[in-house]
């Protein structure tokens, strides 16, 4: 048997330590790629009238946290009655103006990088920051009496 090369056996170790190879897609449209090795700790999905957007928190190998933040395309009415549409959907009912302006934005993803829980709590949504602490709280192997 050949030598193992030194990458292939961190990255063994990294697995068993429950740490996985994570690709995410940064910027506009299909963006490009980014590779990082963590952890999923909590993600979150929010969705509004004009786009989705997808919240992944994750903790790497060296004990930071990453978040890919994750917007759909989105289709934005910049007619005149653009802000009574924006309400829902029962603004649209009964006035179906041809007087309508759309613009497209494109999907986008954006990956922030925070060196501690306190850094992070800045950068993403409440409810999401209360998820990524109940899992960084739990042990990571519990050992059952069995």
């Amino acid at each position: 048997m050949g030598k193992v090369p030194p990458a292939q056996i961190n990255n063994e170790d990294h697995r068993q330590q429950g740490y996985e190879e994570v690709i995410v897609r940064v910027g506009p449209g299909l963006g490009r790629k980014q590779r990082f090795s963590g952890t999923l700790l909590a993600e979150m999905e929010q969705t509004g009238n004009e786009r989705d957007e997808t919240y992944r928190a994750y903790r790497t190998r060296t004990e930071k946290f990453v978040v890919h933040h994750e917007r759909s395309e989105a289709h934005v009415d910049t007619g005149p009655n653009a802000e009574k549409y924006r309400t829902g959907w029962r603004a649209w009912v009964g006035d179906w103006s041809a007087d309508q302006s759309w613009t497209r934005i494109p999907a986008d993803s954006t990956l922030y990088i925070a060196d501690d829980l306190d850094a992070l709590r800045e950068i993403i949504p409440h409810k999401l920051y209360e998820l990524v602490l109940d899992a960084v709280n739990q042990p990571t192997v519990e050992d059952l009496d069995i």
